[in-house]
């Protein structure tokens, strides 16, 4: 607060120097496995066609779930292979800049499924609609969304010491911090997750970014090992632990 109103208000002296900070009792959301991907992609599919895509652009894109719902063809450049939205949430104070994401091969996949001829207004005609008609519109898009993490065995909230209510778990926000988690530990730089997702900083995109301890493991692995006697050894590239991921065999169709 005094970083925003000593310039305008002529403030010398920080009157919130010396008072204690609150304790951080924040609970994110965690990102999903692949498995649990798998298992909402093929429940997605299963509530309807729009409801698979609404999940398809989330998980390729990262973006937030009223931007999925209300992205619309004029923001699709097929051709290019791109995607460029001004975010609702960062709209106001980044003055209208887009982000551009590159279409990911599966959801190239599922844009292309409509005819060209229908490649007009929303991308998803009928959520976004919902979307538009603002808190009513969304709460039934949430209630399908829930429905769907519920059909996918997909906890959604847990108990937290010193908190009366239940906190958030796992949810569609989930998706997002799934995708900048993904990326970078596929070893996209943090500066660029951060200019796909929109971020103001990297803090924001490492606040999102959960490491993948294979990664780590991996990464460390890579440094040569030098003897006591001088002997160096290469380090070992190690390839990707999918059980990190949850894999179990299950896939569906299209992840």
């Amino acid at each position: 607060v005094f970083r925003t109103v000593k310039d305008k208000a002529g403030l010398k002296i920080n009157p919130w120097d010396g008072f204690p900070l609150r304790a951080d009792d924040s609970h994110t959301r965690r990102e999903l496995t692949i498995e649990e991907l798998a298992r909402l992609v093929d429940m997605a599919s299963r509530e309807s066609a729009e409801f698979r895509t609404l999940f398809g652009i989330a998980m390729y894109t990262g973006l937030r779930l009223g931007d999925c719902c209300k992205l619309t063809w004029a923001e699709v450049d097929i051709v290019r292979s791109i995607i460029q939205k001004v975010p609702e949430k960062t709209k106001k104070y980044r003055k209208g800049r887009p982000v551009t994401i590159p279409i990911h091969k599966v959801l190239s996949d599922l844009l292309m499924q409509t005819p060209i001829e229908k490649r007009t207004g929303y991308v998803l005609p009928t959520i976004g609609e919902w979307a538009a008609l603002g808190q009513r519109g969304m709460a039934r898009i949430h209630h399908r969304i829930g429905k769907i993490f519920h059909n996918a065995g997909i906890v959604t909230s847990v108990a937290v010491e010193g908190r009366k209510w239940k906190a958030p778990e796992a949810s569609f926000h989930s998706l997002r911090h799934t995708f900048v988690s993904m990326s970078a530990n596929a070893g996209v730089p943090l500066h660029i997750v951060q200019a796909i997702v929109g971020h103001e900083s990297t803090a924001m995109t490492r606040h999102y970014y959960h490491e993948n301890v294979a990664a780590l493991q991996r990464a460390v692995a890579a440094i040569p090992s030098i003897s006591a006697t001088g002997d160096v050894t290469e380090g070992r590239v190690a390839q990707p632990d999918r059980a990190r991921f949850g894999y179990n065999g299950y896939r569906a169709p299209g992840l």
